[in-house]
């Protein structure tokens, strides 16, 4: 039985006193978690989870034919949700974190184990699909000092290859899948003494090779990555270096760009508010919304701006009706994004969900899910509707799978 290292967003590196401080310890089956970054396309978010073993499991029911638009229903089957991967056949692979494969089937709004063998020892922190239809993970290794690594799962044969390793490890740090299929990775926490990371590493899948690129102006942890329509990717906020143990000194504002063509970074305008543990999503019109997180110790945030491209400004836009971080982000295919439940520091946990809508720039109420959910897994499946798994609440962790109906 492996020990893995629990995956929680940038407060729960630095906050002993949390609800969750017990379960860093808990023992896993599989490593399926690693650093609280976005799981999957930059443009489509979902975060890395994990799963306590003394949780009770919840309850499911039979999916429903059809539901009310902006309800949700419970999928058959339960899952320990970790990161998830839409498949090119519309399922969703998704990784239990007691050792097994899971796949939910739309069509019959099942969640099942594959059957496949375990996956390897690694913490995954990210995972895309490829396009000869394989899922990568990109994640750390061990024994200490950790290594970064990435593996491949071929869901025709139920297989997983190794697919390269670099002896730097990152925690924090943020992922981007680029338009040739390589894979950017920024910033974080890392090295021999641990700091805060101005470099950046390319993970090239055809060669299974690390490679440095270039490094930003300043070291993030927590940073949130968007690829945008243009192949540049927008890293904005996280925390920076300070001269204090108190890691939430210096929450950052400012935004850099990736250019993939050059292998530089130039700087962007800065946020409003400077930001750590938010989303970030690409919208259908090429701009960035940036919602919620936490501007320090003990302030989480409500607001939201949006980033143009084409002027590289942030300018603020409506507000959501509570504080969240640990939430779930999603574009839909009205081209409205989904927020869905996270938590705040006064240890409340969400089922609530909002629905932000670009053309008025302000965000409404939606459906609320059955169970209330921080830091749950989220995909947006090929028909429209959004599976959410997983997560945590102060009950412990989330033992099931629902879907949203647009």
């Amino acid at each position: 039985m492996n020990i893995t290292r629990l995956v929680r967003p940038f407060r729960y590196a630095v906050e002993a006193k949390t609800r969750w401080a017990a379960l860093l310890a808990v023992p896993m089956l599989f490593a399926g978690c690693g650093s609280p970054i976005r799981i999957g396309d930059a443009s489509s978010p979902s975060e890395s989870k994990t799963a306590s073993l003394s949780a009770t499991p919840s309850a499911t029911a039979a999916p429903t034919p059809t539901a009310a638009h902006g309800t949700y229903t419970l999928a058959l089957g339960s899952t320990w949700a970790g990161p998830a991967a839409l498949l090119q056949s519309g399922d969703v692979l998704v990784f239990d974190s007691q050792g097994q494969l899971q796949l939910y089937t739309p069509s019959n709004g099942r969640l099942e184990n594959t059957g496949a063998s375990p996956a390897p020892d690694i913490s995954v922190a990210w995972s895309g699909l490829l396009r000869d239809g394989r899922v990568l993970f990109i994640g750390e290794a061990g024994p200490l000092p950790y290594r970064e690594v990435a593996v491949v799962y071929d869901p025709a044969t139920g297989r997983w290859n190794a697919a390269g390793s670099d002896p730097l490890a990152r925690e924090f740090a943020a992922f981007a899948r680029l338009r040739d299929g390589r894979v950017l990775i920024v910033g974080g926490h890392g090295g021999e003494p641990d700091a805060v990371l101005k470099s950046a590493q390319i993970y090239d899948p055809a060669t299974g090779k690390f490679s440095a690129t270039g490094s930003m102006s300043v070291g993030r942890s927590g940073p949130a990555a968007t690829a945008l329509p243009d192949g540049r990717v927008l890293v904005a906020g996280g925390a920076g270096e300070t001269s204090s143990d108190d890691p939430y000194e210096n929450v950052l504002a400012s935004a850099e760009i990736y250019d993939p063509a050059k292998g530089e970074f130039v700087k962007a305008g800065s946020m409003a508010t400077p930001r750590v543990d938010h989303e970030a999503v690409l919208l259908q019109d090429g701009r960035v919304l940036v919602v919620g997180g936490n501007r320090s110790r003990d302030t989480n945030l409500a607001s939201a701006e949006i980033y143009d491209p084409a002027t590289s400004k942030f300018t603020p836009t409506g507000s959501m009706s509570v504080e969240r971080y640990e939430h779930a982000v999603v574009l839909l295919s009205s081209g409205k994004v989904l927020v869905a439940g996270g938590s705040n520091f006064d240890g409340e946990d969400f089922a609530s969900s909002e629905l932000y809508d670009p053309a008025t720039g302000k965000f409404g109420p939606t459906g609320a899910m059955t169970t209330a959910r921080a830091f749950p897994t989220a995909v947006r499946l090929t028909d429209g509707r959004v599976l959410i798994a997983g997560g945590g609440n102060s009950q412990g962790n989330v033992n099931s799978a629902e879907i949203y109906w647009p």
